[in-house]
């Protein structure tokens, strides 16, 4: 196997374009999705559990990148998880994975938490219509949080299917076979 391709978003864009990003798109979400939610569940918003806000959003990190580990489960033998505490609180985990793998399980692994986590959002919102305001903020920090996801895809989306996806320290490696 050779390596077709070396892709490593935050050397190409660089991380303050990517931050900017996901503030924009955040923004953009909250933006579109606020007024549509408020008129669907049209019921009176309640400003209390804010503190329960506040968990899920510190939370939602975490557990984005725990889901990002659900479709690993098959390979779990050769992922690597480091956690480490970053601001003074908040857990920080990085995933590596030790030997290469399908394309398609990756993109899996990159999509599954814009799936499971925007659709649990969603139901929050049917289950908790007084709450929709701050479920609203939720689901746009998240896809604000997707981005950088959505930005590996891009990349690993127009190689060859049968490629296998290596992650290194500098990013991913897209291995193809010898011809």
């Amino acid at each position: 196997m050779h390596c077709l391709k070396s892709v490593n978003i935050y050397k190409y864009y660089g991380f303050h374009r990517i931050f900017l990003l996901s503030l924009i798109v955040s923004f953009l979400v909250f933006s579109v999705i606020y007024v549509p939610l408020v008129l669907a569940f049209s019921s009176t918003l309640y400003d209390s559990h804010f503190i329960l806000f506040v968990l899920g959003w510190i939370a939602l990190y975490p557990l984005h990148k725990m889901v990002h580990l659900l479709p690993l489960l098959p390979v779990f033998k050769f992922v690597k998880i480091d956690a480490h505490i970053q601001f003074g609180f908040i857990p920080f985990f990085s995933i590596r994975i030790k030997e290469p793998i399908a394309k398609n399980l990756f993109i899996c692994s990159l999509f599954s938490p814009f799936i499971v986590i925007n659709t649990v959002l969603l139901l929050m919102c049917l289950a908790f219509p007084h709450y929709v305001h701050y479920i609203a903020i939720l689901l746009a920090y998240h896809v604000g949080m997707c981005s950088s996801d959505f930005l590996y895809m891009k990349h690993i989306l127009s190689t060859p299917k049968n490629a296998k996806i290596e992650d290194t320290n500098k990013g991913c490696e897209i291995l193809v076979s010898n011809p």
